[in-house]
């Protein structure tokens, strides 16, 4: 590497750190609770996500860790910003402290949309962990969230920032070289219409756009009616441009106060995606309106990544051979898989009114309301009890329970097996036990009998 380019880089990434609000992070309890989420996925004592800049790393969440981490921590989490391998670290404990100090054991790079590596979402525990590919996988998924729920925070506050700055558009003190520097400032294609429609001005990032398109037009549109080059675009009224040229006219006509829409603009090498704005010009009476159009690729790819992570997780929970369940604390279920439907004979739309404790009678509705109890009071249970299913007879299941935090709030996740072909051979046993003429007993490693058959007392 250019030694010269290095100095280029690091600016760059600085740069977007900046731009995604990570050299001074706010705090975000939706990052906490992800990292909340990889610490029990790990059994771990901790999790942390990291900004680096190089060897430079800030603290943005944090679970089970004090604010003041170390600098050794810090220093073992830093490779994992690097965009290496996923990997286990079985790093050692930092120099002068106890064998049984926390240390990174486990990490995963946070990659923006276009791959820049802006940080580390790392494990951290007090004993070495074996290479798990099951959670090294999860990992990186719990990686990819927390970088979707920072680029939507970044786009929430540009969005803010961009409201605010054409509210000032429309200040009457302004001269018309202090307008257009605030619309050259923008950082989306911004377009200043009049009453009919007709393109007044555009500003420096509509321009660029245009060059870098090769737009035949070298006015850039200007002069142009906006509704007209819709109309002429619109192939039937529902369409991209046919939306365009309706939310625009009626903003113009003060029907409504603002209008926004996504659509695709792919250019000649990649897949593009904007976020069309329209608000009203004028103080007293409306005299035109403002058409912004906001780059919104990088959380588009983010979401399609999501989407596909979300329908693999999907097939794989449906193809669990027992019954698969997410519910809160108030009993609504959130997810389930689709042998749950099955084994219960309830339809989808069904299963989102039910309650857990509807699939259950007589003492077993107790059983499991003390094991749902004990889940959220303790982290973990366990019961045996039979499944009732709409129709038919009632099935012996082994349920289990897992307290996890989703979307911020408390949540059961868990699994049941069915355990009838398991009862069947436990009585058969039983009833050849008491049928039989010899004589038979159930023994502990201390020669202490724990079972004797009716044979004994013959």
């Amino acid at each position: 590497m250019n030694p010269d380019s290095i100095p280029q880089a690091e600016d760059r990434l600085l740069a977007r750190l900046r731009a995604f609000g990570l050299l001074e992070p706010p705090a975000d309890p939706g990052l906490d609770d992800l990292a909340a989420l990889a610490t029990r996925v790990a059994d771990a004592a901790g999790a942390i996500l990291l900004a680096c800049d190089g060897e430079n790393c800030r603290l943005i969440a944090r679970h089970g860790v004090s604010p003041a981490v170390s600098k050794e921590i810090l220093a073992a989490a830093a490779p994992f910003a690097r965009d290496l391998a996923l990997a286990v670290e079985e790093s050692p404990a930092p120099a002068g402290s106890d064998s049984m100090a926390i240390r990174v054991v486990a990490g995963a790079p946070l990659k923006d949309a276009d791959g820049t590596v802006l940080g580390a979402f790392c494990i951290l525990d007090r004993k070495a962990h074996s290479p798990d590919p099951g959670l090294l996988a999860a990992l990186e998924s719990l990686a990819r969230q927390a970088m979707h729920r920072i680029q939507a925070r970044r786009d929430r506050s540009e969005l803010a920032r961009a409201r605010i700055r054409l509210g000032e558009l429309t200040n009457p003190s302004w001269n018309d070289g202090l307008r257009r520097a605030v619309i050259d400032a923008l950082p989306a294609h911004v377009a200043l219409l009049d009453a009919e429609g007709t393109i007044l001005a555009v500003n420096r990032a509509w321009i660029e756009f245009g060059r870098a398109n090769r737009l035949p037009d070298p006015e850039m549109a200007v002069g142009q009616n906006y509704l007209e080059v819709c109309r002429q675009s619109a192939t039937k009224p529902l369409d991209d441009a046919g939306q365009v040229l309706a939310g625009i006219a009626s903003v113009l006509a003060g029907e409504t106060a603002e209008f926004s829409h996504e659509y695709p603009c792919d250019g000649p090498a990649e897949q593009r995606w904007f976020r069309l704005m329209v608000t009203p010009a004028g103080r007293d009476r409306i005299e035109g309106a403002v058409v912004m159009h906001i780059d919104i690729t990088d959380r588009k790819r983010t979401e399609a990544i999501l989407e596909r992570e979300r329908n693999l997780s999907d097939s794989i929970i449906n193809s669990l051979p027992g019954v698969f369940y997410l519910f809160d604390a108030e009993g609504r279920f959130l997810r389930w898989n689709r042998n749950f439907e099955t084994v219960t004979g309830y339809s989808s739309a069904e299963f989102a009114r039910l309650h857990p404790l509807d699939l259950f009678a007589g003492s077993d509705k107790q059983v499991i309301a003390d094991g749902i109890a004990e889940v959220f009071h303790m982290g973990t249970a366990h019961a045996e009890a039979s499944l009732v299913p709409k129709k038919g007879m009632p099935v012996p299941y082994y349920f289990t329970g897992l307290k996890v935090t989703h979307e911020g709030r408390p949540c059961l996740l868990g699994m049941g097996i069915d355990i009838a072909d398991r009862k069947h051979v436990e009585q058969e046993r039983d009833r050849l036990f008491n049928l039989s003429a010899d004589l038979l007993c159930v023994a502990g490693f201390d020669g202490v009998f724990k079972q004797l058959n009716p044979a004994w007392e013959r």
